[in-house]
């Protein structure tokens, strides 16, 4: 004789299992994306252009959904800047193999001429010879050390009087490149390193408005009498030389 034992208990408890799993989810999905809103909410972006900027990302690169304003190139081996989201703000190209920027590039949309929002760019460790130009016209941060940069050229930083941090050192910049005309339109410079350089003396038409100067690593013999009358808000010098004082 056979006994046959009812299984509709079973089949209901494994049914009402699997239906808890997927509202749990359904649930934690939900919870995720208002995680995500939130942080775009407090970048001040809104949420189409936080889906453009996180869509648009190079596959080079990384964009990371708790800083999307922030693209991180570095450390990728590239020769050229791909396509950048155009709602960044922080742009990383340090350690690269970057030898130019031709100007149709930097002009080109998504790449840097055309990036109004870009206020923090890192090129540093990489094969630039020269300061690229156009650069984006509201960068406050522009850090370009350790290149072989020799030239900066007329007019580079004459869109840039938000930039309030130039950094240069550790590049192969002489007297000549350093001077009141390669440096004009930087009306807002706070600060600027040029140590580890090739200068002999003392950079002459910094502006005005810097208050720190970074000079060690140069050949610099000495400091010519009333030099800093142009640079009234100076307040920290880091220069290094073997007979100090002015002359």
């Amino acid at each position: 004789m056979c006994i046959l034992k009812p299984t509709f208990k079973v089949s209901y408890t494994l049914g009402w299992r699997l239906g808890f799993v997927s509202l749990m989810a359904r649930l934690l999905n939900t919870v995720f994306i208002l995680c995500l809103v939130g942080l775009v909410l407090t970048q001040d972006m809104k949420y189409e252009e936080f889906m453009t900027q996180i869509q648009a990302c190079p596959k080079e690169c990384t964009c990371p959904l708790n800083f999307p304003r922030a693209v991180y190139c570095d450390n990728k081996g590239l020769k050229s800047i791909p396509n950048i989201p155009p709602h960044t703000w922080y742009l990383y190209l340090q350690n690269n193999l970057i030898e130019v920027l031709s100007a149709e590039a930097l002009r080109n949309k998504g790449v840097l001429g055309a990036m109004n929002d870009l206020i923090h760019l890192y090129i540093d460790d990489n094969l630039l010879t020269s300061v690229p130009s156009p650069l984006p016209v509201n960068l406050e941060n522009l850090s370009l050390s350790r290149n072989r940069i020799s030239k900066i050229p007329v007019g580079v930083f004459s869109q840039l009087n938000k930039l309030n941090l130039l950094d240069l050192q550790s590049n192969k910049l002489m007297d000549d490149a350093v001077t009141e005309v390669s440096l004009k339109g930087l009306t807002n410079l706070v600060q600027i390193n040029l140590a580890k350089n090739q200068l002999s003396t003392m950079p002459i038409g910094l502006p005005a408005t810097t208050t720190q100067l970074y000079l060690d690593g140069n050949n610099i013999e000495k400091i010519p009498a009333g030099y800093f009358k142009g640079l009234p808000r100076v307040a920290f010098l880091s220069i290094c030389m073997q007979s100090f004082g002015p002359n």
